[in-house]
């Protein structure tokens, strides 16, 4: 007799479960974690049971199989029942240990919902800082500033470490600080660099592939506290037909999955941003009006980007930079001028007051309530990764492959002690309800009421889940429909299992954000050039303003016709004074002091009324 208990404990204990790879008793609670492990909430699901019939020749094995749908971040609970009749089996003890689960806990949850994008176009970009410096030539014959020295050209100086310099050329200018009818000229350096040293990797989204991910974990509770014996993440794609794994690894419990459609929500395929992390995930990502790598719009973000090199530049830069670079005169001669950037998304350093000229859009998970987080999961860019955080239920099939066996299907009560909140229009007008529940677990329904009375029409519905198993204090997003417009109401709350209990009701405030409209304009800004050689007296300039063909030139106006007579007037009278000046001055005093020796008659300023006959005149 003590031999044949000493053999049904070693099968029971040491051979059994070496054979079917179950884990010895002694080493299941070794390597736990220090904290408390605790199981999620379990989720009340509704079951539908049937029976699979498969016929193998003359054998027909019939697997029993439960269909149920599944949310986002909810959990299903089951136990395996041991459904055997043969109590009086000798090897009653061997068969228990093979079946050593049978109290366990088994648990199935939706942690996760993720669409993959693909990337299709991927580059580098920065938000320039802008630098102008002008100077202008009234010589129109000068190479101090004209079209072969700065049309269609780089910048000559030595160029600083990662900035970019292109020189543009804008003649015919007015002629304030000139001589009158001349054409002023100005010449301009325009320099690019990354505005504190930041970039940003542009990538074209097209469209995903969904991916859900499952989380088994069995539990026992031994000696007060729980215990984790089996555990598995699965993902599994779903835009096609239904998925089949297994779940434990005992090859037990087999899940099918599949879709009931596709997400709710998705990305739209298009040009995304975020800031740069090289060869590490970059989260942060945020749509706007951004070109693609065949465009070159300065109307758009990107349009100062990442060349071969690995310095950043403006992409054939010479002649864009020439065609929305627009400059002019407002005093030659004190090098004075303006200068206008005909773009959008850069720093204007010559404008410190108002230096900004763009705006970036925040994360998309701060504008779609729907999105957890999305990241580009890689230092390649190949692969967007949107994490979602609400979704439309999974279709699940869930297999048992044992005979023996039963499911038995458990929940947790469900709990709500109260709760706060506020429905809220954004910037995007996206209308939910922010809610807050404290010392809240499971499902909880709620309802919108028409007005701030109770008694008021029902106006929506809607039921939020909270998976913590123990009681806690969340901050959840519900969303809500169009038709919840301006003005607080009431919305009540209740507990799944509190049927009995009256609903919890507060009056919820209305909030409305106003549309975000970011309007960038461009101005004039005044340039203060330096240019010591501009502007000198030259021969050539000086004769060319004796010509009187040039004085009619640039008259275009009754003030320009005016200063005109003017000039010649002045030209006029100081040809008068000239002329006495050296005919009755400089010219009798040449002859005195050339006349050798002095003679009265050389050194006479007579006046020609003492040279008429039979005048006296003193010597």
């Amino acid at each position: 007799m003590r031999l044949a208990n000493l053999l049904r404990w070693i099968l029971a204990v040491r051979l059994i479960p070496w054979i079917h790879g179950l884990p010895l008793p002694v080493t299941s609670e070794v390597f736990q974690p220090l904290f408390p492990i605790m199981p999620p909430h379990c989720t009340k699901t509704t079951i539908i049971k049937s029976t699979l019939s498969h016929a193998s020749g003359d054998d027909i094995t019939r697997t029993i199989q439960m269909n149920f749908r599944i949310g986002l971040q909810n959990t299903v609970c089951f136990r395996l029942e041991n459904a055997t009749l043969e109590k009086d089996s000798l090897f009653i003890d061997v068969i228990n240990a093979r079946m050593q689960d049978q109290g366990w806990l088994h648990t199935l949850t939706l942690s996760r919902l993720e669409h993959h994008h693909p990337i299709s176009q991927h580059y580098d970009f920065a938000i320039p800082e802008v630098s102008t410096n002008c100077i202008c030539e009234c010589d129109v014959s000068s190479d101090i500033c004209s079209a072969r020295t700065y049309s269609f050209t780089y910048c000559s100086r030595g160029n600083v470490t990662q900035e970019s310099c292109f020189r543009t050329f804008h003649p015919n200018q007015a002629d304030t600080g000139c001589t009158s009818g001349s054409q002023s000229k100005l010449c301009c350096e325009v320099s690019f660099s990354s505005y504190q040293n930041k970039s940003y990797t542009a990538v074209k989204l097209e469209q995903p592939t969904t991916f859900i991910i499952f989380k088994y974990v069995a539990y026992d509770y031994t000696a007060g506290r729980w215990i984790e014996k089996d555990k598995s993440t699965v993902r599994v794609e779903v835009d096609g037909r239904t998925q089949w794994l297994f779940l434990d690894r005992w090859r037990r419990l087999e899940l099918g999955v599949s879709a009931a459609g596709r997400a709710s929500h998705q990305l739209e395929s298009g040009m995304y941003f975020a800031p740069s992390n090289f060869g590490g995930e970059m989260d942060e990502l945020r749509q706007q009006a951004i070109n693609e790598i065949n465009e070159n719009n300065f109307e758009k973000l990107g349009w100062f980007r990442k060349d071969s090199t690995g310095h950043f530049t403006v992409r054939n830069g010479m002649v864009k930079i020439q065609r929305i670079h627009l400059a002019k005169v407002e005093n030659c001669k004190d090098q004075k001028s303006q200068s206008y950037l005909d773009a959008h998304h850069y720093i204007d350093r010559n404008d410190p007051e108002k230096a900004e000229r763009f705006t970036l859009e925040s994360p998309v998970e701060q504008v779609y309530p729907w999105i957890q987080n999305a990241k580009i999961i890689d230092g390649t860019g190949r692969h967007v990764v949107v994490t979602h955080s609400e979704g439309t239920d999974v279709e699940v099939a869930l297999q048992l492959h044992e005979n023996t066996y039963s499911l038995s299907f458990v929940h947790d009560f469900s709990k709500l002690d109260d709760f706060s909140g506020t429905v809220i229009v954004d910037f995007k007008s996206n209308r939910f309800f922010n809610l807050t529940v404290y010392n809240a677990t499971g499902i909880i329904h709620g309802i919108v009421k028409k007005t701030t009375d109770r008694n008021s029409i029902d106006e929506f519905y809607f039921t939020t889940y909270i998976g913590e198993m123990r009681s806690t204090n969340k901050t959840l997003i519900v969303p809500l429909p169009a038709l919840i417009d301006g003005g607080d109401r009431m919305i009540c709350l209740r507990a799944d299992d509190s049927t009995n209990l009256p609903e919890i009701c507060r009056i919820i405030s209305f909030k409305e954000v106003a549309l975000e409209i970011n309007l960038l304009e461009n101005t004039w800004k005044e340039i203060d050039g330096h240019c010591p050689e501009c502007n000198k007296i030259t021969v050539g300039g000086f004769l060319s303003n004796l010509n009187p063909i040039n004085w009619a030139n640039g008259i275009s106006s009754i003030s320009n016709f005016v200063m005109m007579i003017t000039d010649v007037i002045i030209y006029i009278i100081a040809l008068f004074v000239a002329y006495f000046i050296l005919t009755r001055c400089l010219l009798p005093l040449c002859k005195c002091a050339f006349c050798f020796p002095p003679a009265p008659s050389c050194c006479s300023f007579r006046s020609p009324k003492c040279k008429t006959k039979n005048a006296k005149c003193p010597y």
